[in-house]
């Protein structure tokens, strides 16, 4: 079992309640409420009162692994609420622990609040500086992409599953982006697997002489052109990448900065979001 399906399994949701006190708070992926922070005087304090050698963060992520040894921690970061830590795991989640990794906080979101009615996601933000580096790192040569009109065109990353309803629906709003100057830029990622018949015809798909006609009528339910046998799609390189980003379902979409606007909506909300500051 991979690393994101043992985070979200019902294994590692037993665990958590075995290893976690009860906080009036539901683990797994129930309601979790989002803790908020307020005072800037006692974020500062804080922030000097349980600043971290690199050891001492080591020590933090050695313990959680010990507990867990299928998931990879990747980043230690402190938070403004005392002797608690936020884990970022190499499947794209976090956990919030305390120093000894026994108090765990799942689906757990840090919000600020900046004036009357104003709220910044401080995971989401940490999440999407993360993601802009994975983005950049993408080799978007591999994508299938749809070209948008113009010159200073977006791209806009989407993880798509030729089978997946959602996705199907989404690829009738490309050509409504295409126009407004958008690139959709295609990655694979067959729910299913490797070992899928979608697998299978996502890599007839990114073989095919003309991609874009391929992908469309993979999504159409039309006959595809015959797997080439020289070819090596980038199905599962792109299948890695995804659970590193975070993604769960498809269609999974993300902006340049690493900002992930959810799934499957209609192109003008779409451009409404992309276009938002």
């Amino acid at each position: 079992m991979n690393d994101l399906r043992f985070l979200r399994s019902a294994r590692f949701n037993n665990a958590l309640k075995v290893a976690s006190v009860a906080l009036g708070l539901t683990f797994g992926f129930g309601v979790i409420p989002a803790y908020a922070s307020t005072d800037s005087n006692h974020e500062q304090s804080v922030d000097k009162a349980q600043s971290l050698t690199a050891a001492q963060k080591n020590e933090i992520a050695s313990k959680f692994m010990a507990y867990f040894p299928q998931i990879k921690v990747v980043e230690v970061s402190e938070t403004v609420f005392e002797g608690m830590f936020e884990l970022s795991l190499d499947s794209g989640e976090s956990v919030f622990v305390n120093k000894d990794a026994n108090h765990l906080l799942v689906n757990a979101k840090h919000l600020k609040v900046t004036g009357p009615g104003q709220i910044v996601d401080i995971s989401e933000q940490r999440k999407s500086d993360g993601r802009k580096a994975l983005l950049a790192s993408l080799n978007t040569d591999d994508a299938v992409i749809f070209k948008g009109e113009g010159k200073n065109t977006t791209p806009l990353y989407v993880f798509t599953d030729v089978d997946c309803g959602y996705c199907r629906k989404l690829h009738e709003e490309v050509p409504a982006l295409q126009k407004a100057g958008i690139d959709v830029m295609y990655f694979a990622w067959p729910r299913a697997g490797m070992q899928s018949n979608t697998a299978s015809k996502m890599k007839q798909v990114w073989c095919a002489d003309d991609q874009q006609s391929a992908m469309t009528a993979a999504k159409t339910g039309q006959p595809l052109p015959e797997e080439k046998s020289n070819c090596n799609p980038p199905i599962e390189a792109d299948l890695k990448a995804g659970v590193k980003l975070g993604v769960a379902g498809t269609p999974a979409i993300f902006l340049e900065d690493g900002r992930q606007i959810g799934g499957y909506a209609k192109a003008e909300d779409l451009l409404k979001v992309i276009n938002a500051k």
